[in-house]
């Protein structure tokens, strides 16, 4: 295995005996801590939640009536396409699909 591969069997052995020193300290809780700030900085600035906030604006000056409507079924395809990913995650694991 690569020297950079982080040893997420350690990690889930030592979870609940982590310090928050050890978090900086050690270098695989440091590349998951790295990692996981990423993935969190990445969907805010997907624009996700600019869509859902300025929804109905965005679709009233694209010609949509009712864009309070389009807002919720926004919503409604989210929630959606969530209860899809749970079993998906599940299945394929999140690495593989954070790949793809």
């Amino acid at each position: 295995a690569s020297s950079t591969m982080v040893n997420y069997d350690w990690v889930m052995d030592h979870i609940e005996d982590v310090t928050y020193k050890e978090l900086f300290t050690n270098r695989t809780l440091r590349l998951t801590l790295i990692i996981g700030i990423a993935l969190q900085g990445a969907q805010q600035l997907s624009g996700v939640n600019a869509i859902l906030n300025y929804g109905p604006e965005i679709l009233q000056k694209a010609g949509m009536k009712n864009g309070d409507l389009g807002t919720g079924l926004l919503g409604g395809i989210n929630v959606l396409m969530t209860l899809v990913s749970v079993p998906l995650m599940d299945k394929m694991g999140r690495r593989s699909l954070m790949l793809i």
